[in-house]
């Protein structure tokens, strides 16, 4: 029955279709599975015994050398969530890989078990979406200059002359235009924070001045739908340390949005320290809400909140944008809604030293 069970498992082993492999204390390969064999070009009897200096980069090598050791002396799984590894014939493939110690009879850690997950294809397309998506919206870019150039010479020679059907046609051209930019704007954005490219100029700077330009820029609206607006920042708040641009860009998505879902009410924009270091920020509302079927999808791209007010507006990319630029600032942000009362966003920022 043991050797039974022992041939089992063996065959449940070997027939992984990820690439499984075990090392000793002296981070020597004692099993590599057939899936592990074929990753890497080598067969079985070259792996056993050997150490990843033996079958790779010094400069890979090294970064498994010190995760193997950080599992032996913590006794912890550890994750690479993404690594490189060049095969017997030189061809490099991204992978993931996950390792977790195996103790022996007597509770001391004795084996180190691993598993690896080649995306290299995954990664691949990854980077080909992301190049689609860079050259279209910059692609986009010239005609929506070209666009708006013209549409601005036709408003300004039409000035007094339309009749009120043709200048709702304008009026919608602009909007139209307006919207193509925007959403040219927010793909770079996505694309660039996909591919690491986003550069933030961090300096300390008082969130307050940034909360009141972000009601001056809505000040039109605001009025237009006779919503109040409130300004509450902590006294002696101390100063973010962020890239007031980018920050800037995030509190404009918020409270649009807060305009956009808000029939009659108000709007109240706050700052505090909650404490750690970190200040939050927050943008409420007492708008039509959020169902909770969409709370936690809300800041995926692409989806929207639906409301008979606001059914057919925005790209859906807004939120996941300011979600990319808080957690590239270290914070996060969270969200409270409740039907027919309203929302509210808050997020996270490290403060400046003092």
């Amino acid at each position: 029955e043991l050797r039974a069970l022992s041939e089992f498992l063996q065959s449940a082993i070997e027939n992984i279709a990820e690439p499984f492999f075990i090392k000793d204390v002296s981070l020597s390969y004692i099993y590599a599975n057939r899936a592990l064999s074929e990753l890497l070009g080598y067969p079985r009897e070259d792996i056993i015994g050997k150490a990843d200096h033996d079958l790779f980069d010094p400069e890979q090598a090294d970064l498994f050398k010190e995760d193997d050791r950080r599992v032996f002396r913590e006794e912890t799984l550890v994750e690479m969530e993404e690594g490189t590894i060049n095969d017997r014939e030189g061809t490099r493939h991204t992978v993931r890989m996950l390792k977790t110690p195996l103790k022996g009879e007597g509770g001391e850690v004795e084996f180190l078990v691993g598993i690896v997950n080649d995306i290299t294809e995954q990664k691949q397309l990854e980077n080909a979406r992301l190049d689609f998506i860079r050259i279209a919206a910059h692609e986009l870019r010239t005609p929506l200059t070209s666009l708006k150039l013209g549409f601005e010479l036709l408003a300004r020679e039409t000035r007094g002359m339309l009749d009120p059907g043709q200048q709702r046609s304008l009026e919608i051209l602009s909007l139209s235009i307006e919207r193509l930019s925007r959403l040219s704007k927010n793909l770079l954005d996505l694309a660039s924070m996909d591919a690491g490219l986003t550069t933030l100029f961090k300096s300390p700077f008082d969130i307050g001045p940034l909360l009141e330009e972000a009601v001056v820029m809505f000040e039109g609206p605001l009025k237009e739908k006779g919503l109040t607006v409130r300004v509450d920042v902590e006294p002696d708040l101390g100063q973010a340390m962020a890239d007031p641009g980018r920050i800037s860009q995030v509190l404009f998505n918020l409270v649009s949005n807060a305009v956009k879902y808000t029939v009659e009410g108000s709007i109240t924009l706050s700052a505090r320290s909650s404490g750690d270091g970190l200040l939050e920020i927050c943008v409420a509302d007492t708008g039509v809400g959020i169902p909770s079927s969409h709370r936690e999808s809300i800041f995926t791209r692409f989806v929207k909140a639906q409301s008979p007010q606001t059914a057919m507006e925005g790209t859906g990319l807004g939120l996941s944008i300011v979600k990319a630029i808080v957690e590239a600032h270290g914070g996060d942000i969270r969200l409270e809604s409740t039907m027919g009362k309203g929302s509210r966003f808050c997020f996270t920022l490290p403060e400046a030293p003092s």
